[in-house]
């Protein structure tokens, strides 16, 4: 398994915990890592817009050879199963995955207080 599939899991994991209530963190902080979250998502969408620009390689010359080679690093640019677009594909899964993880988080918390506030103006004075 690759480091990437790990932390797809691991973060699958924790959203799992999140939704069912085991993982909880405070609102305001769970709102600022779900905010990095976007902007770290912002900045691989751009890296995945410049690795798709490597596919456009010139500069090798006329020989078949150096033909063969330019595509060999275009392929790897974005064509390959382990190419750069699609590694960073899968980074935005996890980040998107991990700003869900947050957001429930930071959720669960705001609802247990509510909660607790509700029944606690149920048991009267």
């Amino acid at each position: 398994m690759t480091e990437q599939q790990n932390q797809l899991q691991h973060w699958q994991n924790l959203k799992t915990q999140a939704e069912s209530g085991e993982l909880s963190m405070e609102t305001d902080i769970a709102g600022k890592l779900a905010a990095r979250c976007d902007t770290f998502l912002g900045q691989l969408n751009d890296a995945v817009v410049q690795a798709n620009n490597l596919q456009y390689i010139s500069g090798f010359g006329g020989l078949r050879s150096a033909q063969a080679l330019a595509q060999k690093f275009a392929n790897k640019a974005v064509a390959d199963e382990d190419s750069a677009v699609n590694r960073l594909n899968q980074s935005i899964e996890i980040v998107k995955l991990m700003k869900q993880t947050f957001e429930l988080a930071g959720k669960q918390i705001t609802e247990q207080d509510q909660q607790t506030g509700q029944a606690l103006g149920n048991a009267g004075p």
